[in-house]
């Protein structure tokens, strides 16, 4: 969220709009208080961009009556989808990412692979890892109101790894996929001080964010967003539409399936 902020504010001030960012909690940790939002949307901005639209988010926009685009990882909240204020939406794909790695895991011979994540489905291979034959399960982390703060979300890591590991490294999967980094860098801590080596005792693949991902101290395997790279293409949409010169914000943006150290591209 802060890299597409930031490549937004640059974008738009370059040409010549005002910018304005309010946070909002994870909408997995705790209700959103929309008051800052509703004081900011008296001053009749031109346009919002609603990253992960909450419900409550939605509703406070639509009362305003503020022109708005969603950027979300699912498709258009059901508020927006007849609203004549919702100018576009911007949609994660992570299919190419996920069929790469897919692609990737059967070409190598896995045989089982663990997914750990928040909520259930999120930038999941579970459906695309099954229908390439692979034995595929989750293991879901819960999300609580510290995980605002990036430590508790290396330690839940770190936890979810030592339950993983409890029965020795021999019951340990082909692979193990987190859909967060933070969550990732904690496990890695578990699996170091387990001797746990990669790619040899397990494969290991995490989603990541260039830029914003904890330091690794090897070259993990990864579903890598770059959201510089993708929020000056967003940014340029939305100055289009500010400036009248398109009539719809509707694309899709994707992650890059990259090959580390954790799990190679063998022979």
């Amino acid at each position: 969220a802060g890299a597409l902020s930031a490549a937004l504010r640059e974008k738009l001030v370059q040409s010549g709009f005002l910018f304005s960012s309010i946070d909002m909690p994870s909408r997995f940790i705790e209700d959103a208080d929309v008051a800052r939002l509703s004081a900011a949307l008296a001053a009749c901005p031109k346009l919002a961009v609603l990253l992960h639209a909450r419900p409550e988010v939605v509703a406070a926009v639509e009362k305003a009556g503020v022109g708005y685009v969603v950027i979300d990882d699912s498709a258009k909240p059901a508020a927006a989808k007849a609203s004549r204020l919702c100018r576009g939406t911007v949609s994660a794909d992570y299919g190419a990412a996920i069929s790469a790695f897919a692609g990737h895991c059967k070409a190598a011979g896995i045989k089982s692979v663990l997914e750990i994540g928040f909520e259930r489905g999120y930038a999941s291979a579970i459906s695309r890892l099954r229908r390439a034959g692979i034995c595929a399960t989750t293991l879901k982390v819960k999300e609580t109101p510290e995980f605002r703060h990036y430590g508790h979300v290396q330690r839940a890591g770190l936890a979810a790894a030592e339950q993983l590991l409890s029965e020795g490294k021999s019951a340990l999967p082909d692979l193990v996929y987190f859909t967060d980094d933070y969550l990732a860098s904690g496990a890695l801590i578990s699996f170091a001080r387990r001797g746990v080596r990669f790619p040899r005792d397990v494969r290991f693949v995490s989603l990541s964010t260039k830029g914003f991902e904890p330091v690794w101290w090897q070259d993990v395997t990864r579903i890598e967003w770059d959201w510089f790279k993708q929020g000056e293409a967003l940014a340029k949409r939305v100055v289009e539409l500010l400036e009248g010169r398109t009539a719809s914000a509707d694309s899709a943006i994707s992650p890059e399936y990259i090959t580390g150290e954790t799990f190679p591209i063998e022979g």
